[in-house]
């Protein structure tokens, strides 16, 4: 046993949607620092414009994943909020497996794994599910369902 939280009944991957998939959904907003593509973000706690989005860290629910290229501060970019991923970068040393749940880590993606801390710490901020292993240090387009709930 792998120690992987593995899905076994299709909602669990496709929500309520059975075996259609969700429409993309995608958001236009302004970036607090430097981000790039794949990187995940949280909306920016100190901004008061309701609209600027900066790196998530480990406790921030997750806005998007930047499906823009590349943006500096104030600049405008694209988020992925649902649906089928355009990429995301999930390089903290753990492999991603086919069914692991993801987590906000420092701009980037975490998987859960059964018994590890993150399971206790962080469960309740799930932002998508890989639907493909990925060994590499990021999850390729088409691999992950996103359900960002901090949007």
């Amino acid at each position: 046993m792998s120690g992987r939280l593995i899905p076994t009944d299709p909602k669990d991957v496709l929500g309520d949607y059975g075996t259609a998939l969700p429409a993309q959904s995608f958001l236009r907003v302004k970036a607090a620092g430097e981000l790039a593509i794949g990187d995940v973000v949280s909306w920016g706690q100190t901004a008061d414009d309701g609209i600027t989005v900066m790196d998530a860290t480990a406790a921030d629910p997750v806005a998007g994943v930047c499906v823009t290229a590349a943006a500096a501060a104030g600049d405008y970019l694209t988020i992925q909020t649902k649906g089928l991923n355009v990429a995301i970068i999930t390089n903290n040393g753990t492999d991603v497996v086919a069914g692991d749940c993801l987590i906000p880590g420092a701009a980037i993606a975490v998987p859960v794994v059964a018994g590890g801390a993150e399971v206790a710490n962080q469960a309740g901020l799930v932002f998508g599910q890989a639907l493909h292993a990925e060994t590499g240090t990021s999850c390729a387009a088409g691999t992950v369902m996103l359900n960002c709930f901090g949007t």
